[in-house]
């Protein structure tokens, strides 16, 4: 193991690339690039680009085919970032494109990208205030994956993820938009997840998400909404039976409609800690989904009386919500009885 661990050291000194056979032998690869440890070995990578000519930015390595590119808070400008991007590269496209922590915030635009592509962007953590219409177009053919959380995002044109056809996946939490647009607006046919947790959000417009037939979560939580419209969860036709999750937990909404639900019946709603008091919407919700609705209204205002009755006479239609307390009692539903609650039968 020591002459081992003494060949290995000697090649890097020379800046040779070596891989550990499974027998312990050694044996040379060519020039040494880059190099990422594992439990059988060093395993060679030589899809990376030139690590001087990336700085301060660099390339790790998953294994012989994948790879990252990552910046971190050393770089000081979009330019910067162009020129590294513009760098060539042994291969046309990598998994990940990581910029954290930086001081960026300049407009996304597709001018800032070089030729190389990336299947996962991951812009977090930075000071980008503004995306424009046409800013991700460039990996319209490879990009699954799109972070731009904790960035100081106001003006998202959000007809730029109509470009994005292979896209599953779009996180905007914990920015500072206020606006997203209904009426079809976005038609993004592979996205499967949206989270828009954390941000300034008053509404959520018409027909926002009809246009989406895979969306499994869409998350609202920790904004400002009171209003939701007509038809804002409203599909025009859902290509899987997938259960859609809801998350509307620590909003200011004081009712929801049932008219605001259509086209999709595996739903569960997340309205924990809103200011809900009034229930008799959701009977038409679990009517407009064949009763399979999942409902959590725990940490509203809402008074166990008999307005509860409808719930608590059915068992089965109670099965439906989650087990909230009563504000005026110590009391939660699945205590309740209908004697108590001066139920008529």
């Amino acid at each position: 193991m020591c002459h081992l661990r003494g060949l290995l050291a000697l090649a890097l000194v020379l800046g040779i690339c070596v891989v550990q056979n499974q027998g312990g032998s050694l044996r040379r690869t060519g020039q040494l690039r880059h190099r990422t440890a594992s439990d059988e070995g060093v395993v060679v990578c030589s899809i990376c680009p030139d690590a001087v000519l990336i700085e301060p930015c660099t390339c790790i390595c998953h294994n012989a085919t994948s790879a990252d590119i990552r910046c971190g808070p050393e770089l000081t400008s979009c330019e910067e970032l162009t020129d590294i991007l513009n760098v060539a590269t042994p291969v046309s496209q990598y998994l990940r494109l990581v910029v954290q922590k930086t001081s960026l915030q300049c407009m996304l635009t597709n001018d800032i990208w070089g030729p190389t592509t990336f299947q996962e962007i991951l812009l977090v953590e930075n000071q980008f205030s503004i995306v424009d219409n046409h800013a991700f177009a460039h990996f319209n053919k490879s990009m699954k994956l799109l972070d731009l959380h904790k960035n100081r995002l106001q003006d998202v044109c959000f007809s730029t993820f109509n470009n994005q056809p292979h896209v599953e996946i779009i996180n905007l939490n914990d920015n500072k938009i206020n606006f997203i647009p209904g009426l079809g607006n976005m038609e993004v046919k592979e996205l499967r997840e949206i989270h828009l947790r954390g941000n300034s959000l008053k509404t959520i417009m018409e027909n926002t998400y009809q246009l989406m037939p895979k969306l499994q979560v869409i998350d609202y939580s920790h904004n400002m909404i009171s209003t939701i419209d007509p038809g804002a969860f409203a599909f025009n036709t859902r290509f899987n039976d997938n259960r859609l999750t809801i998350n509307l937990t620590n909003n200011l909404i004081e009712k929801f409609r049932h008219d605001a639900i259509s086209g999709i019946q595996n739903v569960t709603l997340n309205l924990k800690n809103n200011k809900i008091q009034d229930l008799s919407e959701f009977y038409e919700v679990l009517q407009d989904t064949n009763f399979k609705a999942k409902i959590f209204l725990n940490g509203n205002p809402i008074i166990c009386d008999a307005q509860l009755c409808w719930i608590v006479q059915n068992k089965t239609i109670m099965s439906h919500f989650d087990d909230f307390e009563c504000t005026d009692s110590a009391l939660t539903l699945y205590s309740l009885s209908p004697d108590y609650l001066g139920c008529s039968m």
